[in-house]
């Protein structure tokens, strides 16, 4: 039996893409981070303002309940989840604002929230009246960015407190549960060598 040419370009360009996020997922758990990961299907994108939904299926690395890294033919991404009514408190909007990034409802994923040139005023003021209990925030770079980058990111979503599975907000008040929540800690290792990284 002959190997289609177009079946051996599929494969060798997701030898590259599994390579990719092997290695990010290696880096991660030398950190001491907990990832799950596999390969999920019709996951969509924003391209030049448009959904794109990826009929193929990509890596997706969890990282600690905090976010979804998906590592892409076309960029990588790091998505989040806030309670609606914490978004305006937690979202650091200066800093994902550099990276394009997007806003949606968890029910309605597919209606943007957050358009670029909106203020942040103007979307937590449209978060107010959407209805939807839980937000998504996803931020992205283009093509193939470095391990540092993706950290650095990473990190706005640690910070921000960010989960990726729907449960019952915890007391604002008791840190020692939320670090438990998130498996994460700033007194641990794992989280200084992380800044020691970041700030090369």
């Amino acid at each position: 039996m002959k190997i289609p040419k177009n079946v051996n370009v599929v494969n060798d360009s997701y030898r590259t893409l599994s390579e990719r996020a092997i290695m990010l997922r290696n880096t991660l758990e030398k950190l001491g981070y907990n990832v799950e990961w596999g390969y999920y299907d019709r996951h969509t994108v924003t391209v030049n303002g448009d959904n794109f939904l990826e009929y193929y299926p990509i890596p997706i690395l969890t990282v600690n309940g905090i976010c979804d890294i998906a590592v892409d033919f076309l960029q990588v991404s790091i998505d989040g989840k806030l309670f609606a009514a914490e978004f305006e408190e937690k979202l650091d909007f200066a800093k994902l604002k550099s990276h394009g990034f997007e806003c949606y409802g968890v029910e309605n994923y597919l209606e943007r929230l957050y358009v670029p040139g909106m203020s942040f005023e103007e979307l937590v003021q449209i978060v107010r009246v959407c209805g939807e209990s839980e937000i998504g925030v996803a931020a992205a770079f283009e093509g193939e960015p470095l391990t540092k980058e993706i950290l650095e990111l990473m990190q706005v979503f640690i910070s921000m407190g960010t989960h990726t599975e729907a449960h019952s907000p915890i007391d604002e008040g008791d840190e020692t549960e939320k670090n438990a929540l998130n498996g994460i800690d700033e007194s641990t290792p794992a989280f200084q060598v992380a800044d020691a990284l970041l700030n090369e």
